[in-house]
């Protein structure tokens, strides 16, 4: 048995935390520290968009052909800018809606972004890898910049000295608590300390927005409709 609630060693040093640190200082948390950790941080990256995780990024070079690519490690993009301006991203299925606009071609659809999902990137000899890709529908000039502010995927973490996202010490001591619980079938134990790991994590995001100004674009759809914005 895992025993009641105790506080986590702490890691002392400023650099970000690595496999090697986890395992100093939470591996009495858990008997199969790797497998339980890269549980725990799986679950964690599914379940919000935490410090840590997004990072603002030039995908100018990795539009080819209209089509552009996001580069390892990250998943999703979930903003994008165009010389500094913000632009929209669509879902794929919005150009078959009836009330949308239809197929559109890359470089010649507007100034927006089509989600087209995970693609096969590669071929049969060398293997293939997925990637999540975006239909870019306006024609880029050499003068054009293209910034992303993406969240980094999932990877599985193996080397001693692989970062872990997000690094929050207290988090992932009580992600492995539910872990083990979850093994034990001790469900109400195991959502009782996925609280509170998301709980340490809220709290963290909360720390670092306050002070900042958030803006709420209010989405109309339709062709031609304006966007109103509200500040609060």
């Amino acid at each position: 048995h895992f025993g009641g609630i105790r506080s986590p060693p702490r890691v002392m040093n400023d650099r970000p935390l690595t496999l090697l640190d986890a395992r100093q200082a939470l591996g009495s948390y858990a008997t199969n520290f790797d497998s339980a950790l890269n549980q725990a941080v799986e679950r964690i990256h599914t379940q919000g968009t935490w410090p840590g995780l997004t990072k603002e990024v030039d995908l100018t070079d990795e539009i080819v052909d209209g089509i552009l690519t996001l580069p390892d490690p990250y998943d999703i993009m979930l903003a994008v800018q165009l010389n500094g301006a913000p632009r929209n991203i669509f879902p794929l299925a919005v150009e078959y809606s009836h009330a949308g606009p239809g197929n559109r071609e890359a470089g010649v659809g507007g100034g927006d972004f089509v989600d087209l999902g995970l693609q096969a990137i590669g071929d049969e000899d060398d293997g293939y890898e997925f990637r999540r890709q975006y239909k870019v529908l306006f024609d880029i000039s050499g003068d054009d910049t293209v910034t992303g502010l993406l969240k980094r995927g999932f990877k599985y973490i193996t080397q001693d000295d692989d970062y872990i996202y997000p690094g929050n010490i207290g988090a992932l001591k009580n992600a492995l608590l539910a872990i083990n619980y979850e093994d034990e079938a001790d469900n109400a134990r195991a959502e009782a300390y996925w609280k509170a790991c998301f709980d340490i994590l809220n709290q963290t995001t909360s720390q670092i927005r306050n002070g900042t100004q958030t803006t709420a674009t209010f989405r109309v759809f339709g062709l031609g409709a304006s966007k109103p914005t509200c500040f609060f």
